[in-house]
């Protein structure tokens, strides 16, 4: 993102938007304006250097923003205003700091922030994604696999909430395809931030007069992780699921988080790939 900043002290509206959001301020490139391409191009390169120090010091005074100054290009520049050359100059240099904060979170095993549930907001992502009803898609289907074998379940799925109804778009192992939301697991997960473990469904009060306990296929054990869409929205589960129960340790979060990530990776790729096609 370019633009002045015009004041010394931090925003406070800033701090209160998306609670876990992390903002990234890149500073412009000088030269990509055809006014700065001129004999004394260095004057202007070390002026931008001290706005760039200046920027760093009024955004370092936000917790959840940081300041990526663009490199000064020193030498003029052959290509016009605006060329793809140009965007990705700005990709590259805001790609290494992005990359080192999420990894980062991901090594901590940061909690995702509690958002403000949409259930509207919510089905529109799930509709924008285009994948309900379709056929198997072998990406999802190796990871569903692997999920089942790292924990050793009768079944694992991932599944999307759509309308009243939550529907396996992979799944291994006994269990129907779709069933009604309101009996759901997974329905009970979208609303977590960090995941559903449980280990005996007839010990859980939340789920022991469920339909899918005391009649088929009588759930015991159950683990399920939220999928968000690029977008943000909780649009599905992935879950493992068994007839006997199990002694909840504290490694199948973060081991169905990693691979519920993976879900989330290709959802991603996915939406990229409709966007370019679109442009």
């Amino acid at each position: 993102m370019g633009g002045s900043i015009g004041s010394a002290s931090p925003n406070p509206d800033l701090k209160g938007i998306g609670l876990g959001t992390r903002f990234f301020i890149e500073s412009p490139d000088p030269t990509i304006v055809p006014a700065f391409r001129c004999p004394h191009g260095h004057a202007v390169a070390d002026a931008f250097s001290r706005f760039n120090l200046r920027s760093q010091e009024i955004i370092d005074g936000f917790e959840n923003a940081s300041f990526v100054p663009f490199p000064v290009q020193r030498e003029k520049p052959t290509d016009r205003l605006h060329t793809a050359r140009t965007f990705e100059g700005f990709a590259a240099t805001l790609t290494p700091p992005v990359i080192a904060h999420l990894e980062a979170e991901f090594i901590a095993g940061a909690p995702r922030s509690e958002p403000i549930f949409s259930e509207e907001r919510r089905q529109a992502s799930v509709d924008q994604l285009g994948i309900v009803d379709t056929g198997p898609d072998l990406r999802f289907d190796r990871i569903v696999a692997q999920t089942q074998r790292i924990f050793g379940t009768q079944s694992a799925s991932f599944n999307l909430i759509d309308h009243d109804r939550r529907w396996s778009k992979s799944h291994i192992g006994p269990g129907v395809r779709e069933s009604a939301r309101i009996t759901e697991f997974c329905d009970t997960t979208i609303h977590t931030h960090s995941g559903l473990i449980v280990g005996d469904a007839r010990d859980d009060p939340r789920f022991r007069d469920n339909p899918l306990v005391i009649g088929n296929p009588h759930l015991r054990f159950y683990a399920g992780y939220p999928i968000e869409s690029p977008d943000g929205q909780r649009v599905g589960v992935l879950c493992v699921f068994d007839t006997q129960p199990r002694v909840v340790g504290g490694q199948e979060e973060p081991l169905l988080r990693d691979l519920a990530m993976k879900i989330e990776r290709e959802l991603w790729h996915m939406s990229v790939r409709d966007t370019r096609i679109l442009a």
